[in-house]
């Protein structure tokens, strides 16, 4: 899920650049991260307290679901980040250098997506992974957000089964 997608996407690129064989026979990203919102604000925002002796700052968390067991647990949650650290800002702005750089890849994959996420860029990381991932299918999960395995419902249901879907194709393919 998100973070999670992109070293998934980083891990298949690699593969495919050293030996094919090992890539795995399905991978399926949930929300995956390439760009985040605001991703010009924050690319502006990183270059600028570069030379700053600030590594966070402070952000209004967003919280990616609507599901009300959720959001009650992390209002409570005495972990719960409430700032972004700049040094993972950047981390994934040397990222997405390197990711601009890779070509297309034939691994299959399936990529599903929330269209209420408020967390990611999603229609661009849409569009950039269509034209990169030849070998994938593609879910838009309507009204759903972010975090896709915290929705209730029709949405969560519908993960589930495009999920399961996806393995058993896998399975029935052996």
């Amino acid at each position: 899920h998100s973070t999670g997608g992109s070293a998934i996407i980083e891990y298949l690129y690699q593969q495919q650049e050293q030996d094919f064989q090992r890539q795995p026979e399905l991978s399926i990203l949930l929300a995956p991260l390439v760009r985040s919102t605001l991703w010009n604000l924050s690319r502006i925002g990183a270059v600028l307290t570069q030379p700053l002796p600030v590594s966070n700052i402070w952000s209004t968390p967003t919280s990616g679901t609507t599901n009300p067991y959720y959001l009650k647990m992390a209002r409570i949650d005495p972990l719960r980040v409430q700032y972004s650290n700049l040094d993972w800002v950047r981390a994934l702005l040397r990222w997405d250098e390197r990711n601009q750089a890779y070509g297309k890849t034939d691994a299959k994959t399936a990529v599903i997506q929330g269209s209420s996420d408020r967390v990611l860029d999603w229609e661009y990381n849409m569009e950039y992974l269509q034209a990169r991932f030849t070998n994938a299918n593609w879910y838009l999960i309507s009204e759903a957000h972010h975090n896709l395995h915290h929705e209730t419902g029709e949405n969560l249901e519908l993960l589930l089964f495009i999920i399961d879907n996806e393995i058993k194709s896998i399975i029935k393919n052996d």
